[in-house]
């Protein structure tokens, strides 16, 4: 009996590219813990869990009627029904649109955002995202079920083994050629144009404030920098805008058709930017085109901002100058300090209160646990803070906002609710309860808490989408002032502290918002009355508004002292580099007579008075191919009767397969020639549209039907229910083959060379779960491996006899493991290259592994030796990094710790 040799072998699998999701998300993202429900309409299919049938119903009608307008302007309907995937497991806002799935994702909870004005959250969510998913399948290469092709190369290192296959891999190049190609700014500026005449998506005062601060500091974004993201929150916005406002400037002076036409030339497969897609339909450059634009752009902003410099009164420019997001001052008892809300510390709008005493000239930040997303505000006494953050986090990582009171003395901490879905509070006027705005199903309500806590109470009852912000107490402490909205832009509303006599105080075109006491019954109030957001003095009683500042940017979030022959007035003002904290003082009497005697020209606006961007419009009329009469059915909707459709326990739907066919070089084998080291093959993925279960598979072969293959599935489980834990389960399994060449063999005095395959085949499953919190994760696995070696059966020279073909499983192993990581890294944009937080993963693994040492005869049959190798393997890797000087640099140290028992 004679031996052939063993091999181990090295190989690098190709996994499909996926962009990378935050830890949490990835568990329990379906929300299995809940029950789902279906509403199914002509177009569209509408998913949603218990407690958000409103909004559920609601978007089903929004849904159906921008259907046809949209489809219609792109030539384009989906193929098949569109899923809405309604979500209201936490205080988020988004939409998300997911073209080559036929999938939108929408949170319930409206948009309330610093850098945006306010909109009807279901009509302007779902007309954007739909926008989405047509414009984006109209720019699409190859079919929705082909998102990309990929280019893949694979090279080694020329050192060799005689026991190894190939060299260390150090080549690993994966480029997918997209399915399409569509830069963020076109992107977001088609989806926020969308149908202009529908008015739910406009061009607001704050998107105005963006651009038009940008573009007269000379600070707009160049064309590169608005086709990507990855910036801070305001340069991603400003993507936004810019996006926008381009957009409707292409639509406005060259027709909106033009916006379908870049979309449809955006298919050709050998284009590989918007460049040529502009060219061929415009006849510019995209230089020419952005030169022709920002040129113009600059030129209008500047000649309509000439009356308020003429006349500007911005107060004091010194105070809270680092960062972008400094919001929400609000003057101490004794007008000797004041607080605020700032992202200084942060790229994002992680926002932190910070403490100024303004006599000493000096800052503190406050230690709260968490983020605060709303106003601070003092106790009477001035030595407690009142304010809203999101409380900890479910063990899947949702997060609500509840309230908390901060003592300045101890600097502690004092939790008053708990998952509450609890902000802007503020004390009674006895400070034995805090009134707050409690959110459900897309709609906030005014409630009630005692000061030492407890469950909220509701004083207003509304239920159809209505928006509530920023209450106040009156003077007397029995009414209570708040923005107010339903549609677009917010109103001034009263109420009574008992929950009677609702009134909506300002029924105007424009929108008026955070109100604070003067006395008199006078408010101080922020309106973008001129189209720029300035302070006001409102007296209810008169309905009259009093012009107190004229700023170039907007004024916002004000807070008044009354140092007796003045008004002391903070507030947060916008420029170019963000939000700034800025200062006005101004005489009592003052407040009486009107400001500004110079006003900015408004922008343009269509047939139905709804602010367009600048150059939105040509020769004044609205580009539309509809008539006024039918747009203005969308205008004039109500969406407080939204049908009471048929509702179904959901079952699975899925988004169908998508294919992506992949073209490898792969040169592992020195002695390969010609198409030996090309392979061809497809991934292939599927999943239900709430992600609960997904399959993924993908095959890569060469003409010496050398494989990669690999099959896996993932699903989100209830079989520890009871326990309150939904683990994500998986299961895998892969297969690789090789065949390196020939074997030199001697069988008695004949030399052969025997053709030999080695490959592997291997199973994997796993189960991953949350455990303490949200960001510590808990996997069980277990693995299974098989190696093989193959050899071809050959003839020997000398007798022209056969040697049959034989396999080894030269190597099986099973291994059972335990693992256990954190991620504590901060979020920032330099987080990849500069690292700030810490990191920590522990893996035991139980491995019984059998190894080929060779064989003996039994009953004349070839019997495999194994030689048993079982041991307990612990591996333990920890990352800590610090700022140094700032939060650009820092300092790490990496430790790792492994052994055998």
């Amino acid at each position: 009996m004679f031996k052939r040799s063993s091999f181990l072998i090295v190989l690098c699998l190709s996994l499909l590219a996926a962009f990378e999701r935050d830890a949490a998300a990835q568990f329990n993202e379906s929300h299995v813990e809940l029950d789902w429900y279906t509403i199914e309409t002509p177009h569209f299919y509408v998913h949603y869990h218990e407690g958000t049938e409103r909004t559920a119903r609601v978007a089903a009608k929004v849904a159906e009627e921008v259907y046809g307008p949209l489809t219609t302007f792109y030539h384009h309907e989906p193929d098949t029904k569109v899923s809405l995937i309604i979500k209201d497991v936490a205080d988020y806002s988004n939409g998300a649109a997911y073209y080559f799935d036929n999938k939108i994702e929408i949170w319930a909870s409206p948009l309330d955002f610093d850098l945006r004005g306010t909109h009807n959250w279901m009509r302007n969510v779902i007309s954007h995202e739909f926008t989405h998913i047509v414009q984006s399948q109209v720019a699409m290469k190859f079919s929705r079920k082909i998102p990309a092709i990929y280019l893949q190369a694979f090279g080694y290192e020329s050192e060799r083994r005689p026991d190894v296959l190939s060299g260390y891999p150090n080549v690993l190049v994966s480029y997918p050629i997209l399915g399409a190609i569509v830069p963020a700014w076109f992107s977001e500026g088609t989806a926020q144009y969308n149908r202009p005449l529908f008015g739910y998506e406009t061009w607001d005062s704050h998107r105005d404030m963006i651009l038009r601060m940008r573009a007269l500091d000379g600070k707009l974004l160049t064309f590169p920098e608005m086709a990507t993201f990855g910036k801070t929150t305001l340069g991603n916005e400003s993507s936004y805008n810019q996006g926008y406002a381009l957009t409707s400037y292409i639509a406005g002076q060259y027709g909106e058709d033009k916006l379908r036409e870049i979309s449809a030339n955006m298919e050709n497969v050998f284009s590989v930017s918007i460049d040529g897609a502009i060219k061929k339909a415009l006849d510019l450059s995209t230089e020419q085109l952005f030169h022709e634009w920002s040129t113009r752009l600059k030129d209008q902003y500047s000649d309509r901002i000439k009356p308020v410099l003429d006349d500007r009164r911005e107060g004091d420019t010194a105070i809270a100058q680092v960062g972008y997001m400094n919001l929400y001052p609000h003057w101490s008892p004794d007008g000797k300090k004041f607080v605020y809300v700032s992202n200084k510390t942060s790229d994002y709008t992680a926002e932190l209160p910070f403490l100024v005493d303004v006599e000493k000239h000096t800052e503190e930040l406050i230690d709260t646990k968490g983020t605060v997303y709303s106003r601070v505000l003092f106790s009477k006494d001035g030595k407690h803070l009142l304010y809203a953050r999101r409380g900890k986090p479910s063990i899947y990582g949702d997060r609500f906002f509840d309230i908390y009171e901060y003592d300045i003395d101890t600097k502690q901490e004092r939790n008053l609710t708990t998952r509450a879905r609890a902000e802007g509070p503020v004390y009674s006027q006895d400070e034995t309860s805090i009134f707050c705005v409690t959110i459900a199903d897309g709609t906030s309500n005014i409630s009630r808490i005692p000061r030492s806590g407890g469950k909220p109470e509701a004083v207003t009852h509304f239920t159809n989408g209505e928006q509530v912000y920023n209450p106040i107490i009156s003077e007397d402490g029995s009414k209570l002032y708040f923005d107010y909205a339903l549609k677009d832009q917010r109103q001034l509303a009263v109420i009574d502290t008992s929950g009677s006599n609702f009134k909506v105080l300002t029924d105007r075109p424009y929108d008026v918002r955070s109100p604070q006491l003067l006395g008199n019954g006078r408010l101080l109030v922020a309106s973008n009355r001129t189209g720029i957001f300035d302070l006001y003095v409102y007296d209810p009683l008169e309905h009259k508004f009093s012009q107190q500042t004229n700023v170039v940017g907007g004024a916002f979030m004000p807070s008044v002292f009354d140092r007796h022959d003045s008004l002391d007035m903070l507030f947060a003002d916008y420029t170019s580099d963000g939000y700034k904290i800025h200062r006005v003082v101004i005489r009592k009497n003052f407040a009486d007579t009107t400001f500004m005697r110079n006003e900015y020209t408004p922008m343009g606006r269509d047939e139905f008075g709804t602010q367009r961007p600048p150059f939105a419009v040509k020769g004044g009329v609205e580009l539309h191919d509809t008539s006024s009469a039918f747009w203005q059915t969308y205008r004039n909707y109500d969406d407080d009767r939204a049908p009471k459709l048929i509702a179904k326990p959901y079952s699975n739907i899925y988004n169908g397969i998508s294919l992506v066919p992949v073209l490898r070089y792969d040169n592992y084998n020195p002695n390969g020639k010609g198409l030996d080291n090309f392979w061809a093959g497809l991934y292939a993925f599927s999943s239900d549209v709430t992600e609960r279960l997904s399959l993924s598979a993908g095959a890569v072969i060469n003409h010496n039907f050398e494989r990669d293959l690999f099959a896996g599935i993932s699903s989100q489980s209830r079989v520890l229910d009871a326990f309150g834990i939904y683990p994500r389960l998986d299961l895998s399994i892969a297969n690789s083959t090789r065949k390196p060449g020939t074997l030199q063999e001697v069988f008695g005095a004949d030399t052969v060379y025997t053709p030999y395959s080695i490959g592997f085949l291997t199973f994997d499953g796993g189960m991953t779960f949350p455990i303490f919190a949200s960001d510590h994760f808990l996997k069980l696995g277990y693995t299974y491996s098989i190696y093989t070696s193959r050899a071809e059966q050959v003839v020997l020279p000398s007798n022209n006899l056969p040697v049959a073909s034989s396999s080894d499983d030269y190597f099986k192993g099973s291994d059972l493991s335990l693992s256990y990581w954190t991620n504590q890294i901060h979020s920032t944009r330099t987080e990849l290259v500069n690292p700030i937080g810490w990191y920590l993963k522990v893996k035991l693994d139980l491995e019984n592994n059998k190894l080929l040492r060779g064989r003996h005869i039994e009953g004349g049959l070839p019997v495999s030796d194994y030689q048993a190798y079982s041991f307990l393997r612990f591996d333990a890797e920890f990352d800590r990094s610090w700022n140094l000087f700032s939060r650009y640099d820092g300092f790490g140290v990496h430790a790792r710790v492994a052994g055998l028992a």
